[in-house]
């Protein structure tokens, strides 16, 4: 198999413009990861302390160690309660998969047209379809951590190490903020 010859080369701009988009990619496949390990273990988490949850009031029932159904009455609906906590939090980690897809869609779409305007030695240097790119760029940013990725990759000028490092602190830090403050029933959102 032959390789194919190089018909042009990209100026230092729009390399650096290829390669902030290239960081940007990266940087959003890499949060969605680490979100969705977060997500991941919040899942198991919750199912284990359903499990356990149950099989207290199953050996509580089946023991007799509740002496009347007043006593059993108020077990049960502390337990529910913690049981429907617990299966709120994890429709809200059953989100990330939602939140992924949209992720890799908008990843698809701009290495897509990055694609496009490289493969055409007249789109690389046409200013106008750099701009373009940028603006589409900007809007595939639409959810709050990729806007963020957006503006440390492209305006602030970061490497996409250091953006990805700084993400992942802010993503961290949010995390365990919404893990601190319970989320009520009517935040829920189903895609």
């Amino acid at each position: 198999m032959s390789v194919p010859e190089v018909k042009h080369v990209l100026e230092w701009k729009e390399l650096s413009q290829t390669i902030m988009a290239l960081n940007l990619s990266i940087a959003q496949i890499d949060l969605s990861m680490t979100e969705g390990s977060y997500s991941i273990d919040t899942l198991i988490d919750t199912f284990n302390f359903m499990r356990e949850g149950l099989d207290q009031l199953n050996h509580s029932v089946l023991n007799d160690e509740v002496q009347d159904v007043a006593e059993l009455k108020t077990r049960l609906l502390q337990e529910s309660q913690l049981l429907s906590e617990k299966v709120t939090a994890s429709i809200v980690a059953f989100q990330f998969y939602d939140k992924l897809s949209q992720r890799l869609q908008h990843v698809s779409k701009s290495l897509s047209s990055l694609s496009d305007i490289i493969s055409h030695e007249d789109r690389t240097v046409d200013e106008t379809t750099w701009n373009r790119f940028l603006e589409k760029m900007a809007k595939y940013a639409a959810m709050r951590e990729e806007y963020e990725l957006y503006e440390l990759i492209f305006t602030k000028g970061l490497s996409g190490e250091k953006a990805i490092e700084i993400m992942k602190d802010r993503m961290r830090a949010r995390m365990e903020e919404r893990k601190n403050q319970p989320t009520p029933e009517d935040d829920i959102e189903l895609f």
